[in-house]
């Protein structure tokens, strides 16, 4: 957060509102991640009314600074309203043909989904965020897609789809070198292995 604020403070020396706008959405978007999410919907909050000030709206940076107060009411458990703004989101980058923005709000919308237990919704939103990665061939986008299919899978007690798809968000996330990512799809592939009755494999992992 510390280099993020110091980038806010160079973009304002400079006058470059668009990469202020820029650097507040990173910046909610990681305190959306700690400690206190509220955070992220306050900074957010600054981006839009930069974005209000604009002729055009900010229509170019809106979408991916509503992305990240979405996922900040998420994380605190404002499930209603990350609904609300994601899906808000989602309709504003679709219209700008912001391909990469509208695949990642649509993962995002898969999320609250599945926590509302909106299986079938979180699977939809789910599925075409996977397709519109894989037409990018964004191996990330990819990985997160399918650690969350294997999720609502396992949500639906579909312990062998989970497996496949979960198998496949582990590889993926090795490959692209996340440390991170790589251990919560491993621990979310050794539950799953659990619930299959393969504690052995399990402990493997």
């Amino acid at each position: 957060e510390s280099i993020l604020a110091e980038a806010e403070e160079a973009a304002l020396e400079q006058e470059d509102r668009s990469e202020q706008i820029r650097v507040l959405r990173e910046l909610a978007a990681a305190q959306a991640l700690g400690e206190d999410p509220g955070c992220g919907i306050v900074t957010g909050a600054r981006a839009i009314a930069l974005c209000d000030e604009r002729l055009d709206g900010g229509s170019r940076l809106r979408g991916g600074v509503l992305w990240s107060i979405g996922s900040a009411l998420l994380h605190a458990g404002d499930l209603a309203g990350a609904a609300d703004t994601f899906r808000d989101a989602e309709a504003i980058s679709r219209v700008g043909g912001q391909h990469l923005w509208t695949a990642w709000i649509n993962q995002g919308r898969s999320r609250v989904a599945l926590e509302q237990e909106k299986f079938d919704d979180s699977q939809g939103f789910a599925t075409k965020a996977l397709g519109m990665f894989r037409d990018m061939r964004h191996r990330y986008g990819l990985a997160h897609c399918r650690l969350l299919l294997g999720e609502i899978y396992r949500a639906r007690g579909d312990w062998e789809g989970a497996a496949r798809i979960l198998e496949e968000a582990l590889e993926t996330f090795q490959n692209c070198g996340d440390p991170w990512m790589t251990g919560v799809a491993t621990y979310t592939l050794a539950l799953n292995r659990q619930d299959q009755g393969r504690s052995g494999d399990a402990a493997v992992l």
